[in-house]
């Protein structure tokens, strides 16, 4: 077995072992741009390790078009999913905390519209007005109020929340809604849709299709502005084995899309890559990724303050967040 190998089965068997951390004393002073961190160029890096990327599960980021919000989903105990924002105030990047916005169980993969006064999520916590409980997901929104931010509004349409589980919002620049569900006429455990935004209102989702979706999953769709392309991820490639890839079309000038592609070895990992987002400003693409950090525990040199410092930070088996330059994508046209 490859040391790699071993030391993901390793890391994967010990991932619910729970070792002492020491809280940071002070939160580093952050400054700048994407939380003042060095851009990255064609390769996939870490972003902002240790304070985005940790040994939490971290995934779905989503910046606010000025640039000075950020909300990102944390899974934490019993895979429960939690909305967390960081924002700039007098140009320094404050503390991580809650959402200001929540509803009781899970809340899910942020998307800030272009003119950054919406923000989409999901959340499968129980209904708003009856308050029972329910085995399915709707989609939200929140709309900037002030320098906050209002109540979680469920979209209101029943065309689009059903009794399905309607997950992973995208919208494009004309109001499109581009999503995940698992609708009966889903090819796959679930299908990306589309519902049009028309004279005021969504319209009834339409499935995108054999270019895009599969007898397996997509999903956790990321829609350009322009509607030019989609990525989203997909275990097409390795059916059933909860190893996803990120995949991308291109919309053709009839309107349909290009047969999706694999985005390759500079995007995608052996391990699960998922939850693509490219920034307002066009300027970077930012992913999530299972992949770990490379080192053999069979090495004379493994010990425990080793696999302390290992479990207790970025790259140990849980998802984080990765940043590369966008221009990536031109690459796959």
């Amino acid at each position: 077995m490859k040391p790699q190998l071993r030391l993901f089965t390793f890391l994967f068997l010990i991932s619910n072992v729970v070792i002492a951390q020491q809280p940071n004393s002070e939160f580093p002073k952050l400054t700048g741009p994407y939380l003042g961190q060095k851009p990255p160029g064609m390769t996939p890096e870490l972003f902002a390790p240790g304070i985005i990327s940790t040994n939490n599960t971290e995934w779905t980021t989503a910046f606010s078009p000025d640039g000075l919000e950020l909300f990102y989903t944390i899974q934490g105990l019993n895979n429960y999913n939690v909305l967390v924002y960081i924002k700039s105030v007098n140009g320094v990047w404050q503390q991580p905390e809650l959402a200001p916005f929540r509803l009781p169980d899970h809340n899910a993969d942020p998307f800030f519209t272009q003119d950054g006064k919406r923000l989409f999520f999901w959340s499968n916590g129980p209904d708003i007005e009856n308050q029972e409980s329910r085995n399915n997901s709707d989609i939200y929104y929140v709309d900037k109020v002030g320098d906050g931010w209002g109540k979680p509004i469920r979209l209101d349409t029943n065309l689009i929340n059903t009794n399905q589980w309607q997950i992973f919002p995208t919208v494009a620049r004309n109001g499109n809604l581009y999503f995940t569900c698992n609708y009966p006429d889903s090819r796959g455990a679930f299908d990306v849709y589309m519902s049009e935004f028309k004279d005021g209102k969504y319209q009834k989702p339409v499935n995108l299709g054999d270019s895009i979706n599969t007898t397996t999953l997509e999903q956790e769709p990321f829609i350009a502005p322009d509607e030019s392309y989609i990525i989203f991820a997909s275990d097409r490639h390795a059916p059933r084995t909860n190893n996803w890839d990120l995949y991308i079309s291109f919309k053709k000038e009839d309107g349909t899309w290009t047969t999706a592609k694999n985005m390759g070895k500079k995007i995608n990992s052996s391990a699960k890559d998922m939850a693509a987002m490219v920034t307002h400003d066009g300027k970077y693409l930012f992913f999530s990724s299972y992949r770990v950090k490379e080192f053999d525990p069979s090495s004379e040199d493994f010990s425990y303050k080793v696999l302390k410092e290992a479990l207790n930070g970025p790259q140990n088996g849980n998802s984080d967040v990765y940043w590369v330059d966008a221009k990536i994508i031109d690459e796959l046209r």
